[in-house]
């Protein structure tokens, strides 16, 4: 979902976001539930634009810094996405939905143990600074971020397994013997050593290849 901030007052006494940026991000809200996802990036950039340069509202910026991530996630642009959630993060280090949005676009792109450090700062976040927090909403975290540390685990394993040199022979070709008289316009042809067949280019292997 959008909008909503996990640690109310994060930013400090007298840090009241104006009622123009406030009305601009729900707005964006609004177009987000319509789903138009455009309009509601548009909102959002222009309510971030506005309070820039305002450090008094930085609180609004962050969750509109988030609230345009999830657009931009939806929109397949995940690159604009997880560049939002860093920003976000840099105005509230104790951002529990940047944290969990950028864990779930690190892992489209495999970082899996990126991902999970992501997680482990949501589950720190959320337990040290929301005393009522949820039981299953933590046990959902832990669980995710084992997960995502077998995933790193694996993909490591594959990662040496796809780079280990082979240690299979490799044929060595050699000329046939000069053509004997009454031959000689057929052609000279590489022959294999082990095989005493014609030398051709290696077959790719039919082995599989581990999976992440």
């Amino acid at each position: 979902t959008t909008d909503g901030n996990c640690f109310p007052g994060i930013f400090g006494a007298g840090s009241m976001a104006s009622e123009a940026l406030r009305s601009i991000r729900e707005r964006g809200n609004k177009r987000f539930r319509e789903k138009n996802l455009n309009s509601a990036v548009k909102e959002y950039s222009q309510g971030i634009e506005i309070g820039a340069s305002n450090e008094t509202e930085e609180e609004e910026i962050y969750l509109m810094y988030i609230n345009r991530a999830l657009c931009w996630t939806k929109l397949g642009h995940l690159k604009q996405a997880e560049e939002d959630c860093d920003k976000a993060l840099r105005l509230n280090p104790f951002g529990i939905k940047a944290y969990r949005r950028r864990a779930l676009l690190r892992e489209k792109r495999k970082d899996y143990i990126n991902s999970a450090s992501d997680l482990a700062m949501a589950y720190t976040c959320l337990s040290a600074h929301v005393p009522k927090a949820k039981p299953s909403i933590l046990s959902t975290l832990q669980k995710s971020i084992r997960q995502l540390r077998i995933k790193s685990k694996n993909q490591n394993k594959s990662d040496l397994l796809v780079a280990e040199p082979s240690n299979s022979p490799v044929p060595s070709p050699t000329l046939v013997s000069p053509p004997t008289p009454g031959h000689e316009g057929k052609d000279i042809k590489l022959v294999n050593k082990d095989t005493k067949s014609e030398f051709s280019e290696p077959k790719p292997s039919n082995s599989p290849v581990s999976s992440v």
